[in-house]
């Protein structure tokens, strides 16, 4: 679902009531954060809205989120606070795991320039410039943002997945820290569950977990910046009244 949205100064909690009330979309819980948004978003996924909210809110707090759909609700959860109880053993409850790693995402140096393209500033991991090559990113000076921070969110390494297959635990879910041991592969300490999948076959109970050594978040910047001129209310109504001539131009 796309929807059209003009928000000032509205905090995260409300924006998120909103969209599940004008869409009619069971509300389960989002954390309360003390940013604020004013951006316009044309055309942009609800989930790409929720999500935009929580990566700005997480540039504040650090702290990681997810949007999860549990018991026919929609809500939004701090990843990596919560650690189960079960862990994974091998010659245990551990069937398989796998490991990988990927340079595809890494940003290891980050440019701030000006209106002009002229430099201001750089922020750079000089080790992994010489280990990996330049992967460089340019973002634009903003008077209204720490650019510095905004900057060093940027910088990224290398990412580390692994994947186990194990006898199924119902407390298995994405989210939440699982430990496992595996010398085999070198698993061996606390990971992050990026998706979780269960299967009931034959009798026997399987899940599939996806992990993460990170406790990473989907960051997404989505909408503009720009102030509608045609709309002077806090938050324009969704898709539902197309009718409208000020939204329509």
């Amino acid at each position: 679902i796309k929807g059209y949205y003009n928000f000032k100064n509205k905090s995260v909690t409300s924006i998120c009531n909103q969209l599940c009330n004008d869409y009619s979309i069971p509300k389960g819980t989002f954390p309360e954060v003390s940013t604020k948004i004013t951006k316009v978003f044309i055309g942009v996924s609800l989930y790409d809205i929720i999500m935009h909210c929580y990566t700005e809110a997480s540039k504040v707090n650090s702290k990681k989120y997810m949007c999860v759909f549990e018991k026919g609700k929609v809500s939004v959860i701090e990843k990596g606070i919560n650690a189960l109880s079960i862990s994974f053993e091998e010659a245990n409850n551990l069937i398989d795991t796998s490991y990988s790693e990927s340079i595809e995402n890494m940003v290891n140096k980050v440019v701030v320039v000006d209106d002009n393209g002229s430099k201001k500033a750089h922020y750079y991991k000089q080790n992994e410039i010489d280990l990996y090559g330049l992967f460089q990113e340019v973002i634009r000076e903003s008077e209204d943002k720490d650019n510095k921070v905004e900057a060093e969110s940027k910088l990224k390494g290398i990412d580390r997945t692994c994947s186990l297959s194990g006898f199924g635990d119902t407390t298995c879910k994405v989210g939440y820290q699982v430990t496992v041991k595996d010398t085999n592969t070198n698993m061996l300490g606390l990971f992050y569950i990026d998706t979780d999948k269960h299967t009931w076959r034959g009798g026997t109970y399987k899940i599939d977990l996806s992990l993460n050594f990170k406790n990473i978040m989907h960051e997404v910047q989505a909408g503009s910046d720009e102030s509608s001129s045609s709309s002077s209310s806090s938050s324009s109504n969704s898709g539902n009244s197309g009718n409208s001539s000020k939204v329509d131009k």
